[in-house]
């Protein structure tokens, strides 16, 4: 796991800068990690953050000379190994650049390189795990925490006109609460050559959407073209074989769940469970047993126990119940982070990650949506005002 932010500039701008950036580095600490910098030989790049390692990767950065690479979330690839995740992604994207860092490894996750003097920074398609950028005191900074880009280029405070979206609302755009900071949406990247004055956000290699003008081609797929799509989904759910931790897929009685563990099934994920929340008797309980019997996968209950007369659940709600208060503001603020996203990403912020445990979840439609309110489903609707 790793909060990060790297910043591009002149280098006496740049040097300037670097007070404040490990001030809002420490500013924005939400776990117990080991702080790293590292510079450009000629001074115009800067990458710093907190460092913690866990299962999937010992470490998450690595400059070497002109080229750095950093990257968070549960990274997968079939050929690459657990202990030089870093060495491996740097080799493939100074060979290969993004498009084919982006067929190399599966997962979800967000990266960001410089090489060959030219900065890219892009996440998976999904979104899950967020990007920002901001731009200001003669930087450009990307970072995976909005707050952070915000602070590392002098910017204080907060943008009223994005918050206003949050009384009830998703946020709407790539403007941030945190003053300055912008969001890199899904299926773009940031690029930037050193020296150039302007981002440029482009389409990513992570691109998946087809465009407004396609209209309903999507629905005009042969099974040729089926058999192409469900191969790749198969293929990245075989990336899952990677990791030597069991699994576990979240199981409803929903449409995503049954297929991503169909294509689990598919792939030949090893130590794969399913589980699902609910009371005894819940009939989604009951339809996820049914569905991973079917598919000859161990099901768990993660739920309230059966109450009755020999449960003791009366008796044991009479007795008192200890609260570690510290703890639980500790968590609390190490979870308040995951709020300056639009969608909420993998947290990796506890200290201790030994027993990590990967769970599988469909994403649906809950990914994309907007917001429940009719009227942000409209394309005209691109301020706060009506409301």
């Amino acid at each position: 796991m790793i909060h990060y932010l790297v910043a591009v500039g002149s280098a006496p701008a740049l040097e300037r800068a670097l007070p404040r950036l490990r001030d809002a580095v420490e500013q924005q600490r939400v776990f117990d990690g080991e702080f790293f910098e590292h510079g450009a030989p000629d001074g115009t790049w800067t990458v710093m953050g907190l460092n913690a390692a866990d299962p999937l990767s010992a470490r998450r950065v690595l400059a070497d000379g002109d080229d750095m690479v950093v990257f968070n979330g549960p990274v997968l690839s079939v050929g690459m190994e657990r202990e030089r995740a870093e060495r491996q992604l740097l080799d493939i994207f100074r060979t290969h650049g993004p498009s084919g860092l982006s067929e190399r490894i599966s997962g979800s996750w967000n990266f960001t390189g410089i090489t060959r003097g030219e900065l890219h920074a892009f996440g998976d398609f999904t979104g899950q795990f967020p990007m920002y950028w901001a731009s200001g005191s003669g930087l450009h900074l990307v970072s995976n925490r909005s707050r952070l880009a915000s602070l590392g280029v002098g910017r204080e405070g907060w943008d009223l006109r994005s918050l206003s979206w949050l009384v009830g609302q998703n946020l709407r755009g790539d403007q941030m609460p945190a003053a300055g900071a912008r969001y890199l949406r899904p299926g773009h990247e940031l690029h930037l050559r050193i020296g150039d004055c302007t981002p440029d956000v482009r389409r990513s290699p992570q691109w998946i959407w087809s465009s407004p003008d396609i209209g309903d081609l999507r629905d005009d797929l042969t099974s040729i073209e089926w058999d192409e799509i469900t191969d790749a989904l198969v293929a990245n759910f075989a990336a899952l074989n990677w990791l030597p931790q069991r699994k576990i897929l979240r199981l409803t009685g929903g449409k995503d769940s049954r297929l991503s563990l169909a294509l689990a099934r598919a792939a030949g994920v090893h130590d794969l469970e399913t589980m699902t929340t609910g009371a005894v008797d819940s009939p989604e309980v009951e339809c996820a047993a049914a569905v991973a019997k079917l598919a000859g996968v161990e099901h768990k209950r993660n739920g309230p126990p059966a109450t009755g007369p020999s449960s003791g659940l009366a008796q044991r709600a009479s007795e008192p119940v200890g609260v570690d208060v510290d703890a639980v503001w500790r968590r609390l603020r190490q979870h308040t982070f995951r709020y300056e996203s639009v969608v909420s990403p993998w947290d990796g912020t506890n200290d201790r990650l030994a027993n990590t445990i990967l769970t599988i979840s469909g994403f649906g439609g809950e990914l994309y949506k907007r917001g429940g309110d009719a009227r942000l489903t409209k394309p005209e609707v691109d301020t706060p005002d009506i409301f």
